[in-house]
């Protein structure tokens, strides 16, 4: 450090205290994006999360046409979203930590149970009063899904040395 930047030398003869140097290094693009491939899970996470609180609300309040279209949406999104994790990242993680095979066998299952709850959801859309506490209970199922698959694919994807999936662009 010191032979690239000779005046922290100079400044640190003149004190008596230790200064502190950190040095920065350019990141790799590829690694940057594969981790922000757990950070990206996050928040689209986040926003299944904000949908169903916008339903919960919805159903509390009353039921609108505006409010049945959220939930197709909704359904629809996270149909896809799952199809997703189960072909491309559950399978690349799998082949790259078989240990996680089990976990990710688990993630699967809640998948297939989450498509239950999707179309739970698709009926409450299309009653005319819905109870807010199946809302509450389907919010609650749903949460606790995406809590679970975050606690172990974020820290999976953040830590990555390569890209799972061809660049695009």
């Amino acid at each position: 450090m010191l032979a690239e930047a000779p005046g922290y030398a100079d400044y640190q003869r003149q004190t008596s205290r230790v200064l502190p140097v950190v040095v920065l290094h350019p990141e790799d693009q590829d690694v940057v994006r594969v981790r922000a491939a757990g950070d990206e899970l996050v928040a689209l996470h986040g926003w299944f999360r904000a949908e169903l609180a916008a339903l919960r609300s919805g159903a509390a309040v009353e039921f609108t046409d505006d409010l049945r279209g959220n939930c197709l949406a909704f359904c629809v999104g996270l149909e896809r979203h799952h199809m997703g994790e189960d072909y491309a990242v559950f399978s690349f993680l799998g082949q790259r930590f078989p240990e996680l095979g089990p976990a990710l066998e688990q993630l699967r299952a809640e998948h297939v149970k989450v498509a239950r709850l999707r179309g739970e959801l698709s009926v409450l859309a299309a009653q005319e009063d819905p109870a807010p506490a199946d809302f509450d209970r389907l919010d609650a199922e749903l949460t606790a899904h995406l809590d679970r698959e975050e606690a172990l694919l974020v820290p999976l994807l953040n830590a990555l040395p390569d890209v799972p999936w061809p660049k695009v662009g």
